[in-house]
């Protein structure tokens, strides 16, 4: 059993780190199951949902003999962004379980008060406060499609990577879902032991005025809101550190593209403030989170970083010999 265990870790060049993937999985949720019961007074045995999706995966997988390389990285994103999302909902089931577990929205707010001298998002409505109606709604606006723009970021880092990668090195992208899953990990842990609310929640009573925003800002920003399960995901913010952690990648990689992934990240940080989601310290808390992730997700994989720029025939692409930590 150890030495299948241990086979399915070293095939991760192979598989695109699906069976690999599947064991971290495998020790983070059985952690996360026995956290339930030992921490919060009930074992929630959907923590275990994501062992059997990755179980499920490598059954396919295997079975199929999947070789192509597009294929088998296909195979290992999927159940990936499934169990994210599965753990994700599985901190807010743990908080209404447990009875709603005890708040730390005061001391943010007293920081953003000291900061501000008022909360960040009432601070951002006075500045814009002399604006006409038009722009203001086209302001707001601009943070709502930021602040969705989160999610399509992890897709938007990874493609740009995978292109940089040569043919026989596209296994390497197990090192780069790594170092998401690693923030994640850790963030959700964060979420339980630091159970922050969030200002629209805690302090809604400042908030007695709805958003400007045109039809289509309102549409996406109820879709959101409405989709919002948790209500402890504020310190540190994911949104922050998924932008910090894909501008990071990027900017190792020297592609071009990260200045327009930074100046990304900068909009979410204002639309995660100026939505009311978000206090200034589940912002600043998310960037040496995001740095800590990505090397902690190469360690697991300690492979070259490739870099970005043309690749003469016959010639391997260059790499970032600072990475490797061998």
């Amino acid at each position: 059993m150890v030495k299948k265990i241990v086979d399915l870790w070293k095939e991760y060049r192979e598989d695109s780190g699906l069976g690999a993937l599947g064991l971290m999985f495998l020790v983070y949720n059985s952690v996360f199951f026995f956290l339930s019961g030992f921490a919060f007074g009930f074992y929630n045995f959907y923590c275990l949902l994501p062992i059997g999706i990755y179980a499920l995966f490598i059954f396919i997988q295997k079975k199929a003999k999947v070789q192509h390389k597009i294929g088998n990285l296909v195979m290992a994103v999927v159940p990936f962004f499934f169990s994210i999302g599965i753990n994700y909902f599985l901190v807010g089931e743990i908080d209404i379980k447990a009875g709603k577990l005890l708040r730390w929205d005061e001391d943010l707010v007293i920081f953003d008060r000291w900061f501000y001298g008022t909360q960040a998002a009432l601070f951002i409505e006075q500045v814009n406060f002399g604006w006409s109606e038009l722009y203001r709604k086209i302001f707001y606006d601009y943070l709502v499609l930021s602040y969705i723009s989160y999610y399509f970021l992890p897709f938007y880092g990874g493609v740009l990577y995978y292109r940089v990668l040569p043919p026989h090195e596209k296994y390497k992208m197990v090192s780069f879902i790594s170092t998401i899953m690693v923030y994640y990990g850790v963030n959700f842990l964060f979420y339980l032991f630091i159970p922050v609310t969030g200002p629209q929640y805690y302090l809604q009573e400042l908030f007695v005025g709805d958003i400007p925003m045109s039809a289509l800002g309102q549409f996406f920003y109820t879709l959101v809101h409405d989709g919002q399960h948790t209500k402890i995901d504020c310190f540190p913010s994911g949104h922050t550190g998924i932008g910090v952690l894909m501008t990071f990648w990027l900017f190792k990689i020297k592609h071009p593209q990260f200045k327009v992934c930074f100046f990304i990240t900068l909009s979410i940080m204002l639309a995660t403030l100026g939505l009311r989601y978000h206090y200034t310290l589940d912002l600043l808390a998310a960037f040496p989170m995001a740095i800590l992730s990505f090397y902690g997700g190469i360690w697991f994989f300690p492979e070259k970083i490739a870099q970005y720029g043309p690749v003469e025939e016959g010639s391997e692409r260059k790499v970032d010999p600072g990475t490797n930590t061998d």
